[in-house]
């Protein structure tokens, strides 16, 4: 949510990356938002969860369609709390579950609104 205006003529068209152990899978896209609700599920297959799978990389795009996806922004959950979900059932419930995309310089990305932009898993 609070998404920044990534396009010269429109608003934004947001999709996810997600990279962990070793596999990756993407979102859709949802065309002219700021604010997307994917509502999206992905099994990742872990052999062995009590190995170390290293973190879960989100990786906010922006489609277009003349070139190649700009990447907007990162939001990094660590590997120690990725064995800790693959292990049991804690789920993502209230503020857990929102985490603050950075850009690629580490800072806080912001949204059109001028609200941080927030991924909420």
């Amino acid at each position: 949510h609070h998404l920044p205006k990534a396009d010269l003529l429109g608003s934004c068209d947001p999709f996810c990356r997600l990279d962990w152990a070793a596999q990756t899978h993407k979102t859709s896209v949802k065309k002219g938002t700021y604010n997307a609700d994917f509502h999206e599920a992905f099994l990742f297959d872990v052999a062995d969860a009590t190995l170390a799978c290293g973190d879960l990389r989100v990786t906010v795009l922006d489609w277009d369609r003349a070139s190649a996806p700009e990447e907007l922004g990162t939001v990094v959950v660590s590997a120690e709390l990725m064995a800790r979900i693959a292990l049991t059932d804690i789920g993502w419930e209230g503020e857990e579950g929102r985490l603050s995309v950075r850009t690629a310089k580490g800072r806080p990305l912001v949204g059109k609104d001028k609200q941080p932009c927030v991924v909420s898993l």
